[in-house]
């Protein structure tokens, strides 16, 4: 398997399955990264452009296996509303950092908010406050 070397943590020799989710904030973004090895399952956080926290679980620390703890945190991240910006696989690499990220497959809580203010505006064009 080769790692791609521009993630914004170390992934592990020993990684099975990688995710990096994304999610809009009014701070910039957040990034989660989740890892899950044969012996671990290993969470990244921080705010994009500063993933500087983590937490790891050995396997005798949780149910499952690390590959299904990793897959129900993804499923908790989005329902959040983050979104995959690169997965990795023993057999996929993640794409480069480089290449742009893919757009968010739903738009953003701030999206929504500009939208409905724009309705709100083209529906009561010509009133005052």
């Amino acid at each position: 398997m080769s790692l791609p070397t521009n993630w914004p943590v170390t992934i592990p020799a020993n990684a099975k399955a990688v995710v990096w989710m994304r999610s809009d904030s009014v701070s910039g973004g957040k990034d989660w990264i989740g890892i899950a090895t044969d012996r671990e399952f290993i969470a990244h956080w921080g705010k994009t452009g500063h993933v500087n926290q983590s937490r790891v679980k050995e396997k005798n620390g949780f149910l499952g296996s690390a590959l299904s703890n990793l897959m129900a945190a993804e499923a908790g991240k989005s329902r959040k509303g983050y979104w995959v910006v690169a997965r990795m696989t023993r057999d996929a690499p993640a794409p480069s950092l480089n290449d742009p990220p893919p757009p968010p497959s739903k738009p953003s809580a701030i999206a929504k908010a500009v939208e409905a203010w724009q309705k709100e505006a083209l529906a009561t064009e010509g009133e005052w406050f």
